[in-house]
C-alpha cells in the first residue's frame, strides 16, 4: 500500500470499528465499508478522485499535527475549503 492508502485503510477500520482485514475482505467481498462518490466516468474524474484521497491524507497529517500543539486552523481551512470544492465537482446533487 502506499502512504495514502494505508492512512486511509487505517481510517475506515477505526471509523467502523473494524479491523484492517476486516476492512480489506468487505472490499473485496464487494460489501460496502462507507458511502462512496459514484465510479468516474472521465479520465479527468478519476484524477479529482484521486486529487481529492491527497486531500483526505494532507487533512489527515494537519490532524496528527494539531495533536501536537502546532497551530494548524488557517492550513486546515485551506484544504477543507479546495476539498469542498472539489467534492461539488464530483457530485454537485449531494449538497
Amino acid at each position: 500500500l502506499t502512504d495514502a492508502e494505508h492512512v486511509r485503510l487505517n481510517r475506515e477500520a477505526e471509523q467502523f470499528n473494524r479491523s484492517q482485514g476486516e476492512v480489506l475482505r468487505a472490499v473485496w467481498l464487494s460489501q460496502d465499508t462507507a458511502t462512496r462518490l459514484p465510479a468516474p466516468r472521465t479520465p479527468e474524474q478519476a484524477r479529482e478522485l484521486a486529487q481529492l484521497a491527497g486531500m483526505a491524507a494532507n487533512l489527515n497529517q494537519l490532524t496528527k499535527q494539531g495533536h501536537q500543539g502546532q497551530d494548524i486552523r488557517a492550513a486546515v481551512v485551506v484544504v477543507l475549503r479546495q476539498m469542498h470544492a472539489l467534492l461539488n465537482t464530483l457530485a454537485p446533487d449531494a449538497t
